[in-house]
């Protein structure tokens, strides 16, 4: 049985994926979302993504039509 969505978990998500990418290595996390999901916005923010210009997505990132914002987490630091 899947249980109902708390606050928190969206973090706890978060906290895994970020782990996960530190244990395989990888340098960065990108994402792109839409300018009207502020909560979105603020959510990577506060776990440390900085917004980039879409001309600075690596080569073949998936971007979805509606994505006009895009985020990056730098994991080397």
């Amino acid at each position: 049985m899947i249980r109902p969505w708390r606050p928190g978990d969206g973090q706890a998500l978060m906290d895994c994926l970020l782990a996960q990418a530190r244990l395989r290595g990888l340098d960065d996390i990108t994402v792109g979302t839409i300018a009207k999901f502020d909560g979105a916005l603020g959510f990577y923010a506060k776990n440390g993504y900085v917004q980039i210009p879409r001309n600075a997505l690596r080569f073949g990132f998936p971007v979805m039509a509606p994505d006009d914002i895009f985020c990056r987490l730098d994991l080397t630091s």
